[in-house]
């Protein structure tokens, strides 16, 4: 990976880790972010100096796009605290 798609999968993971452990919870558990989650990081490190890097990366960004989506709708202020 180049400096600068570190330097962005880096921001993108900060994206997906800022919501709420519960609204992690649920994309990942329950709404298929789990699968794109390892999609993306499958063609990250299968072949890192390749274009794989970039189309993981792109399905990370994607990813940090439901992230937020996932903090704002299932925030325990929104929704209330669930056992996921």
């Amino acid at each position: 990976m180049t400096g600068e798609q570190r330097r962005r999968f880096q921001r993108l993971s900060e994206i997906i880790a800022a919501g709420s452990a519960q609204s992690v919870a649920i994309l990942f558990e329950h709404t298929g972010g789990q699968s794109l989650y390892t999609g993306a990081l499958d063609r990250i490190l299968a072949s890192p100096e390749s274009r794989d890097v970039e189309e993981g990366l792109d399905m990370l960004e994607t990813l940090a796009e439901y992230a937020v989506d996932a903090a704002r709708l299932y925030a325990p202020s929104k929704i209330g605290r669930i056992t996921v």
